[in-house]
């Protein structure tokens, strides 16, 4: 996630870090709120979710389904928004 880190950095002050805890359980939660059919959806919904709540500048984020298909091990999808660097 792509964030302005500049006051942490400057600091060294975990206040000002983003709280990956946090971040974790939004998505367990959000995931866990309603059925998805596809990773795809489950994917840009979350990266939207992320990028209001976090004010994000950017997200790169893999999202994988273990054993969708017989003839691999997982699948799934990559997302990638905004600005990276």
């Amino acid at each position: 996630m792509a964030w302005d880190c500049k006051q942490a950095a400057e600091t060294d002050d975990v206040a000002y870090c983003l709280n990956y805890a946090e971040v974790s359980q939004v998505i367990i939660d959000y995931v866990e709120s309603k059925p998805f059919l596809l990773i795809e959806r489950v994917a840009y919904e979350v990266a939207d979710l992320l990028e209001s709540r976090y004010q994000l500048q950017g997200l790169k984020m893999k999202l994988s389904k273990p054993k969708a298909v017989a003839q691999a091990r997982n699948v799934g999808v990559l997302i990638v928004r905004g600005c990276l660097k």
